[in-house]
């Protein structure tokens, strides 16, 4: 799924999978498609209203964090899981219907196309705090949806892996 648009490319993969498959957790901790889908939709939302934040922001010289700063030069994550903090770690919706998940990726890519159309007018200095990554700007939050995206590639394809027997 490593192209250029891979909401895309998770909205065509979402098609092939019946509907119980996407609720399918091969153990406690582990999430199914519907929750990673569900955990790269709301994350891509939260990243494109921080593109929306940066029109309005201050513009300023803080930076990247180094993981950021290495984030960006590489053009996505290293692959690695992530652990997040148990306060930013709830578990993702899990009860959503592969329609409901598909109607989302579709109204996601909409979003992204109209901010995209915003980003350019942005003055790149403006910019909005991130957690882990320090200060982005709007190009930069932007191109963190598709990261964010690609970066949960590897787990899907284990999911697909273990719902068939390969893991």
């Amino acid at each position: 799924m490593n192209s250029i648009n891979p909401r895309y490319e998770l909205l065509q993969r979402l098609r092939n999978y019946a509907e119980e498959a996407i609720h399918f957790k091969p153990s406690a901790e582990a999430w199914s498609i519907c929750q990673v889908t569900d955990h790269c939709l709301v994350v891509a939302h939260e990243y494109l209203d921080a593109v929306e934040a940066c029109a309005t922001a201050e513009s300023r010289e803080d930076s990247k964090t180094q993981f950021g700063a290495e984030l960006f030069e590489r053009g996505g994550f290293p692959p690695i899981k992530i652990t997040l903090p148990p306060d930013m770690n709830q578990p993702p919706n899990n009860s959503l219907s592969r329609e409901e998940l598909e109607v989302e990726l579709v109204n996601l890519n909409m979003r992204m196309n109209e901010v995209e159309k915003k980003v350019a007018s942005i003055p790149s200095t403006n910019r909005v705090k991130h957690g882990g990554f320090g200060w982005l700007n709007a190009s930069e939050w932007h191109s963190l949806v598709d990261m964010h995206f690609r970066h949960h590639e590897r787990q899907l394809s284990e999911l697909d892996l273990r719902m068939k027997g390969g893991l």
